[in-house]
């Protein structure tokens, strides 16, 4: 015997508003790592005499990282965020 198992309209509207909101808030804590992350480095990339291109092509390569900044540590990390 086989039970369909379906969400109710309340359980999806949870879910969705959980997902959105863990998703809107993640996205904002990330652009401002991004930006305090940019402002502490653009000296040493403009003393370098790079592109615009080359230091939104660095950025963009860090973002992905930028979004593990906000897990909760199990103590493997140490605390160690450094990418580079």
């Amino acid at each position: 015997m086989k039970k369909n198992f379906t969400l109710s309209i309340f359980d999806r509207y949870i879910i969705r508003k959980y997902v959105v909101t863990f998703t809107f808030t993640m996205a904002l804590l990330s652009i401002i790592a991004v930006v305090f992350d940019l402002s502490e480095r653009i000296e040493k990339l403009l003393s370098h005499n790079l592109s615009a291109w080359v230091i939104a092509s660095d950025v963009s390569a860090l973002c992905p990282d930028y979004s593990n900044f906000f897990h909760l540590q199990d103590g493997r990390t140490n605390g160690n965020y450094s990418c580079i």
